[in-house]
């Protein structure tokens, strides 16, 4: 069984925040708590090499 992994989100306003996710979790499980962390709504999700993340 995998260990969960910690996520770094950040706005371009530089805002962030750091969630725990589970290995199975859906990307927009993240995106929807991802949201609700920093209390707007996201409009576009991409990797680490901007490579854009599909729910």
């Amino acid at each position: 069984m995998a260990a969960a992994a910690a996520v770094r989100v950040a706005l371009l306003s530089g805002r962030s925040a750091e969630l725990r996710v589970a290995p199975e979790e859906s990307v927009a499980s993240l995106r929807g708590r991802a949201e609700a962390a920093l209390g707007v709504p996201l409009q576009a999700a991409a990797g680490a090499w901007t490579t854009a993340l599909q729910d």
